[in-house]
């Protein structure tokens, strides 16, 4: 692993394999704690089919994955998201970084699809967490 930790060796792997990550580090560290990862194929999918963005977090993990569906029903993987914790401030840091990855194209800030992101994270924050646990 050429002397970097298992989350550092996870980012330079995932740039070599081509792709896009986005990270930001712990407050009192320099070790990378929120990681959002998306391959180039899924973002120019992402770009295609806008309309339907489902996000779903595993039960037990702090992982959430961003997935998207064509108009003929079949997913696809938008983003894959390592979290430390389930804040609010954590959700809306994702929800920009998946929008910077709509907009990497040409497309203006400030337009209608910027605005459904503004109303995403203003819902997140009006959703507290959830204490009952389905099965």
């Amino acid at each position: 692993m050429q002397g970097h930790n298992t989350v550092e060796e996870v980012l330079c792997l995932s740039v070599q394999w081509g792709y896009t990550v986005f990270y930001r580090n712990c407050d009192k560290s320099n070790i990378p704690s929120d990681i959002v990862f998306a391959y180039p194929t899924s973002i120019q999918m992402m770009r295609t089919w806008p309309y339907v963005l489902i996000m779903n977090m595993t039960y037990n993990m702090l992982l959430l994955e961003a997935v998207g569906m064509t108009p003929t029903n079949k997913n696809f993987t938008v983003a894959t998201v390592f979290m430390r914790n389930k804040k609010a401030i954590t959700y809306r840091w994702v929800l920009e970084q998946i929008k910077h990855l709509y907009f990497a194209s040409a497309m203006s800030i400030g337009s209608e699809e910027d605005e459904h992101f503004r109303r995403w994270a203003k819902i997140l924050g009006h959703f507290p967490p959830t204490r009952r646990k389905f099965s």
